[in-house]
């Protein structure tokens, strides 16, 4: 993946994990083999891109800045480039790995006629838990994961990590609320 945000030691050694990526992929299991876009590229997109590659999807990488889309594309062989290549119609899941719409953000970077229904839309973002985009989502008509359940599932496999005792996600739901 190229980014580490568990690090554990275990004796005199350290070693570097990254949990985001099953952040990503646990609540999408279900849509193995789907086309996938992942909207940015910065380290949550690299963690995303991985856990959707490992589900067996057809991932396009798209951001704002078509060059950083190429940067991260090639690196994981996906298609790529400029966010205004979305296409609703081409996509069965879509993930926002951007900063967009997280408190005090309001925008969104899909409208609700940019999406189709039955679309999975996850949007990485947890602060508001329903983001503009969410919204968007649920007005068009597609599924919806909000960013807390990426949050859930990367606190599952850290804590494990960290501790060696595993959780489970309803157990880190009831502790976030």
């Amino acid at each position: 993946i190229g980014a580490v945000n568990t690090v554990v030691r275990c004796g005199d050694r350290m070693y570097g994990y990254n949990t985001d990526w099953l952040g990503v992929r646990t609540p999408l299991l279900h849509r193995q083999g789907a086309r996938a876009v992942v909207l940015g590229a910065g380290g949550a997109a690299a963690a995303a891109a991985y856990a959707l590659l490992s589900l067996d999807m057809d991932v396009r990488v798209l951001a704002r800045r078509p060059d950083a889309a190429r940067g991260l594309g090639e690196r994981f062989g996906c298609r790529w480039g400029g966010l205004e290549t979305f296409r609703g119609a081409d996509t069965d899941v879509v993930v926002d790995a951007t900063p967009v719409g997280m408190e005090p953000d309001t925008r969104s970077l899909l409208e609700p006629g940019d999406l189709e229904p039955g679309t999975t839309v996850f949007d990485l973002v947890y602060t508001p838990p329903e983001t503009p985009l969410i919204r968007a989502a649920k007005e068009a008509g597609c599924e919806t994961i909000p960013g807390t359940e990426m949050f859930v599932h990367q606190a599952v496999a850290q804590f494990r990590f960290l501790t060696g005792i595993a959780v489970t996600p309803a157990l880190v739901r009831e502790m976030l609320v």
